[in-house]
């Protein structure tokens, strides 16, 4: 990830994904320079977004560590690594 705010979504976004449950605009990836922290926000997406099995409340940024299991729906999990 280089650029800031990161989509991912199934038709727009910086990360495409190509999975019927996966929402046009599902979800993104923020940094926060202050506090050095990246942080994942559901953008109201209609299968949700969950961070370690935990389902996000859209548009509440939750803060990512590295290893995190981010679930987009019910079929998609990828893995958030920080490459330091």
């Amino acid at each position: 990830i280089d650029q800031f705010p990161f989509i991912i979504g199934r038709i727009e976004g910086d990360l495409i994904i190509l999975e019927a449950s996966i929402s046009r605009r599902h979800a993104q990836i923020t940094y926060d320079n202050a506090r050095q922290a990246y942080y994942l926000t559901d953008l109201k997406s209609s299968n949700g977004t969950t961070l370690n099995d935990q389902r996000l409340i859209p548009d509440q940024p939750v803060q990512l560590t590295s290893g995190a299991r981010i679930g987009l729906g019910p079929n998609v999990s990828i893995q958030f690594d920080l490459d330091y």
